[in-house]
């Protein structure tokens, strides 16, 4: 990784359950917070390296899972607001 690393923000859509966002190859995340009233993912990553598509999912509490998913996923952080979401990145 390079040391042109920049803060990349991504808005996460609030009434979806599944998704994807274009992003770099590799990144660290920052946080994931309420922003501006949108549930919102920080990274830090080289905004010159390939880009690929990743796929999300949101739970909310109570809600099944799809443990196949899951147990392929990583656990990015809970979105704290009017709902409580926890978010997932299929790996």
């Amino acid at each position: 990784m390079s040391d042109k690393r920049i803060i990349i923000q991504y808005t996460i859509p609030r009434y979806q359950t599944e998704f994807t966002k274009e992003m770099p190859e590799e990144f660290e995340i920052l946080s994931l917070q309420i922003y501006a009233a949108d549930p919102t993912l920080w990274i830090l990553a080289d905004p010159d390296s390939p880009k690929v598509t990743r796929h999300f999912r949101t739970v909310s509490n109570d809600q099944k899972m799809d443990l196949n998913f899951i147990g392929g996923s990583k656990y990015i952080g809970t979105i704290l607001g009017t709902y409580i979401t926890h978010l997932f990145l299929e790996c």
